[in-house]
């Protein structure tokens, strides 16, 4: 694990608020594996659609949360990648389906913005890998999936992030 309960607990006493908050209480609460869980729950809620032959923006009721978008493929793969570090998964074959996804040559990192696009191959990937995922750990720890739960989360980080730009 990349922190110990120590370490989690004095870096709490300088977050106010957020999804690093969240994590960190995990750490102290030993609920690793539940708060890994919720999060990859979330990402399977982030729109599938593939707009394509424009630069998706504020005005389309998914953004930022959606799946073709380069910066939720990034982050997504720092969220696999965070649970092979605090060892959530150990399996090996999990962990070549995680390594393959962060190997992948993606689409939106070739050429200038809006010239490729993401594709409805990739789109799976990233699907196929959270489930593989999900799956693995709901089985190895005996998790639930609270779907009301999730959802509200995912609607209330969404409204979040579209706060600056006072769209909801």
């Amino acid at each position: 694990m990349a922190y110990s309960k120590e370490h989690a607990r004095d870096i709490l006493k300088e977050i106010s608020n957020g999804p690093e908050k969240e994590y960190f209480e995990a750490i102290v609460n030993e609920t690793l594996p539940q708060y890994y869980f919720n999060e990859l729950q979330i990402l399977l809620l982030y729109s599938d659609k593939l707009p394509r032959h424009i630069l998706v923006d504020i005005s389309h009721p998914d953004y930022p949360f959606m799946k073709c978008r380069g910066t939720a493929i990034i982050g997504i793969g720092l969220k696999l990648q965070g649970l092979i570090r605090d060892n959530i998964v150990e399996d090996q074959s999990v962990v070549d389906v995680v390594s393959k996804y962060r190997a992948h040559d993606w689409s939106f990192q070739k050429g200038s913005k809006g010239e490729y696009w993401t594709s409805r191959k990739e789109i799976n990937l990233i699907n196929r890998t959270l489930k593989t995922v999900t799956t693995h750990i709901k089985d190895k720890y005996g998790l639930e999936h609270d779907s009301d739960s999730i959802r509200k989360k995912f609607e209330d980080r969404l409204s979040e992030a579209r706060k600056p730009w006072l769209v909801n």
